[in-house]
């Protein structure tokens, strides 16, 4: 692996493109870190997770709408 590939961060899909099983497991795992690492991780990062979560939280209520009146997570 050259030093430039091993720069650049991972790239995220969109919320929209994965699959109903992938949605749920990368909720569940964004989930679990930003409780995680609320406290530890700089503003920057912070509000990085945030919109992630927010978009993957969005997504999954757009396609499960009764989801919205037993959501596990804070909104």
């Amino acid at each position: 692996m050259t030093t430039a590939l091993a720069l650049r961060p991972p790239t995220l899909r969109s919320a929209a493109d994965l699959d109903d099983a992938a949605l749920r497991v990368e909720l569940a795992h964004a989930h679990a870190v930003g409780s995680a690492a609320n406290l530890r991780v700089i503003p920057r990062d912070r509000a990085m997770l945030q919109t992630r979560l927010a978009e993957l939280d969005a997504e999954y209520l757009r396609r499960f709408p009764a989801a919205a009146a037993t959501w596990p997570w804070p909104r």
